[in-house]
């Protein structure tokens, strides 16, 4: 299958980190997926921050040639292509009027006629401020400035103009055309993005149309109808901020109100189960919610952030459950995606507590399964270079050179090691100044977005530093079946012990000569994966 995602808007940004973070712990296979990033807002801290993810995770796929290779069973084991696209709100194209020209033809009949047809699809407010943070939940707008962006853009580029960066929508587009012209293989496109904001909902239910037209205007003789199978995310509200003061928006005009969020959702999706459009486009659409009486209030100083590189909110698991909702509609059998339908799951939810386990992500046997080892694993391993290596993979194969007498990966790169410290500490967690502090990643962000505990032994997001220094990072499940390392009456092995043992002598969990890729450090993760798989006993 050819397999693309989008990421949409603010939320879809943050929906696009936790996918990532799952193609990291080896959950979309030996697939090559194709991402883009669509938003408005340049700047904006999410997006920044999603997008700097997804480098470093290319960063450790591609070889010396820059080429990547899809993997089975194995830390990085699918192959990402990542593309982004913004629609240009720059000087003299920051609002509605300006992009569309309204008011500026040589023409004081035509100028009037727009500007009285544009006065009665829009109120002057929402023709007026300026789009550079998003459209600001008005989608009747965004869903029209998105769907011409993205063929403006187009057309543009044909006239001969640059391309905005070097792997832009046009290229992203070109892949999609190739995969749908000259694959017989099915061609999925997956959809991340909120129903209660600005862009996400803006563009979820024109993107379908905007990409097909777009391909069109690339290559008018073919035919792109039902070649494309469409699926995407319809997360309603999980978090909100606070009323914006009438100073504010006096200034800005246009500000989303969270108090407006839930009306917004239900607008929403009335519309997504009735519309015709809609239900010929989309095969899949995955509901998303969240409790109100969980939500978070995203506050700084007392003011509505409305984009820019101010808006960098922490991971929540509303975000983990889209990513997941996009590996299985990806990676799902054909055979089972029918024509159109809506899919949901209930998770537990008592006294204002979400009780998560690992099969409300994924609920299938063996994605379970395969979620729950793949997820442990790579979070034993976090531990592992955090508690043990100084927070290196460096100083790890270092030792495994000069102390245990294995020198099949002591040459990896300084840039190798250094895109791996970065992405597990992006992933768990890193030491501050020492042990003075404890600087939470993803894992521990989304635990933060809930009052209680998160799928592993509550030791594992243990607050105090010298203490979680101490952990036992071979018991971090809380069923015992799983433990490696368990404290004895008097002594046991540590959990390093363990690991180090089973790494060095077991023959099983060694990499393949005819392992695909030639790259010391996939080598070493899928060696590490291996060790870490068969001592924790989950796949069996």
């Amino acid at each position: 299958m050819k397999l693309f995602v989008i990421g949409i808007g603010g939320t879809g940004m943050r929906c696009l980190e936790s996918l990532v973070q799952l193609c990291a712990i080896g959950m979309a296979g030996n697939s090559e997926i194709n991402v883009l990033s669509l938003d408005t807002d340049t700047n904006n801290g999410n997006k920044n921050r999603s997008e700097s993810l997804l480098e470093t995770y290319i960063r450790v796929k591609k070889d010396r040639n820059g080429q990547q290779v899809s993997l089975d069973e194995s830390f990085f084991s699918a192959k990402l292509n990542f593309y982004r696209f913004a629609p240009s709100y720059s000087k003299g194209h920051k609002n509605f009027n300006q992009v569309c020209g309204i008011g500026q033809a040589m023409n004081k009949d035509i100028n009037h006629l727009n500007e009285a047809l544009a006065e009665l699809l829009f109120d002057k407010d929402t023709r007026s401020f300026d789009l550079e943070h998003g459209y600001r939940a008005q989608t009747h707008i965004g869903s029209y400035l998105m769907y011409n962006a993205i063929r403006d853009e187009i057309r543009r580029i044909h006239k001969g103009a640059q391309a905005q960066q070097p792997h832009d929508v046009l290229s992203f587009l070109n892949k999609l055309r190739d995969a749908a012209q000259e694959s017989d293989e099915e061609v999925r496109v997956f959809m991340m993005g909120s129903v209660f904001g600005g862009t996400g909902a803006s563009s979820i239910p024109i993107l379908p149309k905007s990409l097909e037209d777009a391909l069109t205007e690339i290559d008018p003789s073919a035919k792109f109808s039902g070649r494309i199978v469409y699926g995407a995310t319809l997360l309603t509200n999980y978090f909100g901020f606070n009323k914006p003061k009438d100073d504010q928006i006096k200034q800005e005009k246009i500000i989303a109100d969270a108090d407006k969020f839930a009306f917004n959702c239900q607008a929403a999706l009335t519309f997504y189960d009735g519309d015709t459009t809609i239900k010929n486009t989309y095969s899949r659409l995955y509901m998303v919610g969240w409790p109100l009486a969980l939500a978070q209030y995203n506050s700084q100083n007392n003011t509505t952030i409305t984009g820019g590189l101010e808006q960098r909110n922490p991971a929540h698991v509303a975000e983990l459950l889209c990513a997941s909702a996009a590996i299985d509609f990806l990676l799902d059998n054909p055979a089972k995606l029918g024509k159109h339908e809506f899919v949901f799951r209930n998770v537990e939810n008592s006294q204002d507590q979400a009780n998560f386990t690992f099969s409300d992500f994924f609920g299938t046997p063996a994605r379970r399964i395969e979620f729950t080892n793949n997820l442990s694993s790579f979070l034993a391993f976090c531990f592992m270079l955090q508690n043990e290596q100084e927070g290196s993979l460096g100083t790890f194969a270092k030792i495994l050179a000069k102390e245990h007498g294995i020198a099949d990966y002591k040459d990896i790169p300084e840039e190798d090691i250094r895109a791996i410290d970065d992405f597990t500490k992006h992933f768990a967690f890193s030491y501050r100044n020492g042990l003075s502090a404890i600087d939470s990643g993803w894992l521990r962000q989304m635990r933060e977005s809930l009052n209680t505990n998160l799928l592993f032994d509550a030791n594992v997001y243990q607050t105090d530093p010298k203490v979680l220094k101490k952990f036992n990072w071979g018991a971090i499940l809380t069923n015992k079946e799983h433990h490696f390392a368990e404290k004895g009456i008097f002594s046991s092995p540590k959990p390093y012990e363990e690991f180090l043992s089973k790494f060095k002598k077991d023959p099983e969990v060694r990499t393949k000569p005819d392992f695909k890729s030639a790259k010391q450090l996939e080598r070493l993760l899928n060696h590490v994966y291996k060790t870490l798989t068969k001592l924790h006993k989950i796949k069996v």
